[in-house]
């Protein structure tokens, strides 16, 4: 029997050459044919079809990727090409893009933001988490001040910020009409009712209240004047006098109260306050003013 030398194609039916040591069982002219013939074949697509739901089952790929993720080299070599492909200029473009595009949309934006704080609310109660982070936000802030380069540069945008007061107003009026919203503002209370539950938070909190305030007393003019012309009207408004002279007829009435207000040490520190503020002439001379008009006033209301 003699061995043929030519055959023909079962997928393209076209005849091709049997070199003298193929397979004598070949069908095929190429691999292509080969590859072709095959995927047209249901039973072959069954298996395929199978194939790919199994791996595209979620567990599946978490558990693969699991596996892939506890190996350090491949870790390793994955975050550097992550970073590199992060750091480039086009995926910086588009991530940009990306992120105005998303954020444009109302309802990703408050389920994002609704997602985000209950996240946040949930780790923060944790004190340990809330230590570890205040040590890195601490850390990453010496890093940063450390390099001249994000110290100059931060130091120009504080000034052109400041420098701007049309900027400066619309960025202030913005944020009051984001925290005035109901949502805003009930975020806000549970967000501070759980750091103010923290004793060592609310220590912290108050003291770094107070250094602030003590700074800007200090050395912000317009601060200090705005302090006490609040403090001014506030102690000068009818409600507050009605307030303070409800609560003195109350503590007045308490024998007790009187008992322990009028020792003889709080009579004599009392007398030395006293002397001290009247012995200042620009205090004498402030009291003495008021003392005239209010005389003259009651006088007024007389006639």
């Amino acid at each position: 029997m003699t061995r043929p030398t030519h055959k023909k194609c079962l997928n393209c039916r076209e005849w091709f050459w049997l070199k003298p040591r193929a397979n004598r069982r070949q069908r095929f002219c190429t691999r292509s044919c080969w590859a072709t013939y095959r995927n047209a074949q249901p039973k072959w697509k069954k298996v395929q079809s199978q194939k790919a739901r199994t791996s595209a089952n979620p567990e599946v790929m978490r558990e693969r990727a699991q596996r892939v993720w506890r190996d350090p080299d491949r870790r390793a070599r994955l975050l550097d090409k992550l970073r590199a492909r992060a750091n480039t200029k086009e995926h910086l473009a588009w991530m940009v893009e990306h992120n105005k595009r998303i954020w444009a949309d109302p309802e990703f934006r408050q389920r994002h933001s609704k997602k985000s704080s209950q996240i946040f609310a949930a780790k923060w109660r944790d004190p340990a988490y809330r230590e570890k982070m205040r040590t890195v936000v601490a850390e990453a802030n010496k890093k940063r001040w450390a390099d001249p380069e994000y110290k100059k540069r931060t130091s120009r945008n504080i000034r052109i910020a400041l420098a701007a007061p049309l900027q400066k107003q619309q960025q202030i009026a913005t944020s009051r009409e984001t925290m005035r919203k109901p949502e805003s503002l009930r975020r806000s209370s549970e967000q501070m009712k759980a750091l103010w539950s923290d004793p060592e938070m609310r220590a912290r909190m108050r003291a770094n209240s107070r250094r602030t305030a003590l700074r800007k007393w200090r050395f912000d003019p317009s601060y200090r004047e705005k302090q006490l012309a609040k403090l001014a009207a506030y102690a000068n408004s009818p409600e507050n006098r009605a307030r303070l002279a409800e609560l003195n007829r109350v503590r007045n009435a308490d024998p007790e109260y009187l008992a322990k207000r009028w020792t003889l040490e709080r009579r004599i520190a009392f007398s030395e306050t006293s002397k001290k503020r009247w012995s200042d002439p620009k205090y004498r001379a402030r009291v003495s003013k008021k003392l005239r008009a209010t005389a003259k006033r009651k006088r007024k209301a007389k006639r």
